[in-house]
């Protein structure tokens, strides 16, 4: 195994100061602050420095499942974390358990396989929101379908219009788990060298997806094959998992929740017709609810524009303005906290002078 088949590039290389006795690892596993990496030869179970802990100012501060790290072998399966190497792409949400807070996915992707199955969890407002928070950091997104083998000729070619008409400009595959269709066209896209995060809801078939991708495909380091002890994978956390000829693949344990981030540049790639209609209506401050010459009724009206796409857009959009106001006041509090600190700090020091 060399770093490429780890998923290094250029990127890396021309972005990368060599430092003396530590070794590049990539982030494979993370739990409650503890890590496994994987470099050219081993896979380690890692910790981060006192330093890099203190020295953080959010989440985004701290290793994730898909990072390249600076690490020092303590012994044959222990390492030490130094440094963060720089993060070509992240994918990140609104924390569940926060207002203001982004909780990171996953890092370095190049590709976001985007599932739901064909029954009660098919939802495309919810692929809206997957694919703004993809288009955030321009990673490219594939949209798969499950469960195709409950479907009939009739259905599918439903489900396929709707979709074209309301997605533009994203693949998407229909596959069965089962009979295993379709599995053929995924994996034209999975391509040596390339990461690919899988996203979606528990019960989408992401482990069994997973499990037809790497089936007698788990690259071996030494002799032993890159999978846990029953040949099986599992979600319980994130994980990056790496095969022979179908790149790196991070599983995910399933979303129930996608909340947008104060970035607007997934939004506007995402609806990027509705942001191309806005510039055309008459009105400066056009609201979209009743002014003579609104290009988005119009559009609507003329069914160029689905109603229930424009719906869903107002209420993402409404929501990544909350956030942006939310995070700003928690970064307010923060700063004068720590003017607080440091003048608390300083009078302290005089004190001890007097």
């Amino acid at each position: 195994m060399d770093l490429k088949d780890l998923g290094w590039s250029d990127f890396w290389e021309s972005n990368f100061e060599k430092e003396n006795n530590h070794s590049v690892a990539r982030v494979i596993s993370e739990e409650k602050e503890s890590y496994f990496v994987q470099t050219e030869k081993s896979k380690y179970f890692a910790q981060i420095t006192g330093n890099l802990r203190f020295t953080a100012n959010d989440r985004l501060d701290f290793p994730i499942v898909g990072d390249w790290v600076l690490i020092t072998e303590l012994d044959e399966t222990q390492a030490i974390i130094h440094k963060i190497l720089p993060r070509k792409s992240i994918l990140k949400r609104k924390s569940v358990s926060s207002k203001s807070e982004v909780q990171p996915l996953a890092s370095n992707v190049d590709f976001a396989l985007i599932m739901q199955s064909l029954d009660q969890n098919y939802n495309l407002n919810r692929i809206e929101r997957y694919l703004s928070i993809t288009n955030v950091d321009n990673i490219k997104s594939i949209l798969i379908f499950t469960k195709l083998d409950l479907l009939s000729e009739d259905e599918i070619e439903k489900y396929k219009k709707e979709i074209s008409e309301r997605v533009k400009n994203v693949p998407f595959v229909f596959i069965s788990n089962i009979t295993k269709e379709g599995l053929g066209i995924i994996k034209e896209y999975l391509k040596p060298g390339n990461t690919f995060c899988v996203l979606g809801s528990s019960g989408v078939g992401k482990s069994s997806f997973i499990n037809s991708i790497v089936e007698n495909n788990l690259l071996k380091i030494g002799e032993v094959s890159y999978s846990n002890t029953k040949g099986k994978h599992t979600t319980t956390h994130r994980e990056l998992i790496i095969t022979e000829t179908f790149g790196i693949l991070i599983d995910t344990p399933g979303m129930r929740e996608i909340g947008l981030t104060s970035e607007e540049e997934g939004l506007i790639d995402t609806f990027e017709d509705i942001y191309n209609l806005e510039n055309e209506c008459r009105y400066n401050n056009c609201t979209h609810i009743s002014e003579e010459g609104c290009a988005v009724l119009g559009a609507i009206e003329s069914g160029e524009l689905s109603l229930k796409s424009f719906e869903n857009f107002q209420k993402m959009k409404r929501e990544q303005e909350h956030f942006s106001m939310n995070n700003y006041e928690r970064r307010s509090k923060d700063k004068k906290f720590g003017k607080m600190v440091k003048k608390v700090m300083s009078e302290k020091k005089k004190g001890r002078g007097g």
